[in-house]
């Protein structure tokens, strides 16, 4: 089954605080992007705080550069699950068709988001 990419808007109306229910799987979906994004961000902060590591916000492979960042660091543990948040997130943001088993993809996108931020 294909995804309407129309519950997107439904999911960001609900996030203005409109009264509308969004359906399940972009909520889902969602929550899969903002989990990597979090992770994202709050690592390459502390790469830009700790590393003085720096990269362009628009650079063709910001998010690239940051995992290799952490791979030049021996933090592999961190550029592993940035890495694997990653394709989750694209998976999430960009396919079509129904993502499978997307309540366990959430559960562990939330987890390894915040392992992130831990270490």
């Amino acid at each position: 089954m294909s995804l309407a990419w129309s519950e997107f808007l439904l999911v960001a109306r609900f996030l203005k605080g409109e009264e509308v229910h969004p359906l399940e799987e972009a909520k889902l979906r969602t929550a899969v992007s903002r989990a990597y994004f979090a992770a994202y961000n709050h690592a390459l902060k502390c790469a830009c705080e700790r590393d003085g590591f720096t990269v362009s916000s628009i650079a063709s492979d910001a998010h690239g550069a940051l995992k290799a960042h952490y791979k030049s660091r021996k933090t592999w543990r961190i550029a592993i699950i940035l890495d694997e948040l990653r394709q989750w997130r694209n998976r999430c943001d960009y396919n079509n068709e129904s993502v499978q088993n997307i309540q366990a993809m959430v559960g562990s996108a939330l987890e390894k988001a915040q392992s992130v931020i831990n270490l």
